[in-house]
């Protein structure tokens, strides 16, 4: 019996999730039968749980029970590609939203979860469902699939996106994403804010590892453009929100993936002559406050971090509007770099020499030798 064929009457969340567990915990002897499962539980989710699934702490409730069932364990990748079947094939909101937060909840509990979706070809799937979701959100009053943004953005963390796949990434998608990002400004919508930027963030980290897998200039891949990089060239799309955003997040970030992540884009910008001057001064002036105050701070063990700063440094010194006069803090940041080179009799810490050429090369800029 298809469950559009039952009329339940539901009065409250726990009777909502105890019609999960009946339905999940059935007894099926076939894909077919696991299949037909499937479909039933996301049909009366669908039906149902707008009414009982009003918050992530519920939603987080259903998924756990579904994830904590017999069914489950004993069928996972066949019920794992049901779940996928049944995303792809609805234009159910809720029940769509539903299946990529089971796929969040279920990745953060099995990391080969994001491995078994990757072999699956879930990547262009996805862009191509939020895609869809962004169309269908006509009031640009709310957030367009959140989750779906937060598994792209674990995916992209976890996988090394395939050149085929990443060609998925449309001129259509990275300019509503920069838009996503205006209006979750605008709107004062400061989680959404920031999760589009690390889908950005993401997507540009994929095409410089698909440029440097082919050595190819990290900006384009086999020809085919970096659209992060493209749409940041493009006059048309306004990006002066994300900019601002990278920024923003850079001065008050504490988590270092997601300080590479903003440094790798630094460092295309400044090293992109179409995008050498794209932040504003008074921007560059933070990033430099910025780049002096973690430099300053960073500890020993933070060498890698170390160098990202100072590779973004030099290009950013060299190319943007900083580079003309007047300058902006040349003192202290000669004394910040020169600190980080010079013998301290209090450490035994030897300085890498890839670090040691980054600084001279910085301190070699003609109008810091001046201050020096």
């Amino acid at each position: 019996m298809e469950i559009s064929d039952v009329l339940y009457q539901i009065d409250d969340k726990k009777q909502f999730l105890s019609e999960v567990d009946e339905i999940v915990n059935q007894r099926v002897s076939s894909k077919e039968q696991l299949n037909r499962l499937v479909d039933n539980l996301i049909r009366f989710i669908c039906a149902y749980g707008v009414s009982f699934l009003t918050s992530e702490e519920h939603l987080l409730d259903c998924c756990l029970q579904i994830r904590n069932s017999a069914t489950f364990k004993d069928n996972v990748d066949v019920f794992r590609s049901a779940l996928l079947a049944t995303l792809f094939a609805s234009e159910n909101i809720f029940g769509s939203d539903f299946v990529l937060y089971f796929f969040l909840v279920d990745a953060s509990k099995d990391p080969a979860c994001l491995h078994f979706l990757a072999d699956m070809g879930f990547f262009p799937l996805l862009i191509d469902h939020i895609v869809r979701r962004i169309k269908l959100n006509k009031t640009n009053e709310e957030s367009s699939c959140p989750y779906g943004l937060c598994l792209l953005v674990r995916l992209c963390r976890t996988q090394r996106i395939s050149m085929p796949d990443l060609k998925s990434v449309s001129d259509f998608f990275m300019e509503a994403l920069f838009l996503e990002v205006d209006l979750a400004k605008e709107n004062e919508i400061e989680d959404h804010f920031i999760l589009c930027i690390l889908a950005i963030l993401s997507l540009n980290e994929q095409f410089m590892l698909a440029g440097l897998r082919t050595n190819e200039d990290p900006g384009s891949v086999n020809g085919h453009a970096n659209k992060v990089m493209a749409a940041l060239m493009n006059p048309n799309i306004d990006t002066r929100s994300y900019g601002e955003g990278l920024v923003f997040t850079l001065n008050r970030e504490n988590d270092v993936r997601v300080q590479l992540l903003i440094l790798k884009q630094l460092f295309l910008i400044f090293t992109t002559p179409e995008t050498y001057e794209y932040f504003y001064t008074n921007d560059l002036h933070v990033l430099m406050d910025v780049c002096i105050r973690e430099l300053n701070n960073l500890s020993p063990e933070s060498s890698a971090l170390q160098y990202a700063y100072l590779q973004v440094l030099y290009p950013m010194l060299v190319n943007s509007q900083v580079r003309d006069p007047p300058h902006y803090k040349t003192v202290d940041l000669v004394h910040t770099l020169q600190a980080i080179v010079e013998p301290n009799p209090m450490s035994s810490r030897t300085i890498p020499p890839a670090t040691e050429k980054a600084v001279e090369q910085v301190l070699s800029i003609p109008w810091l030798q001046q201050a020096n």
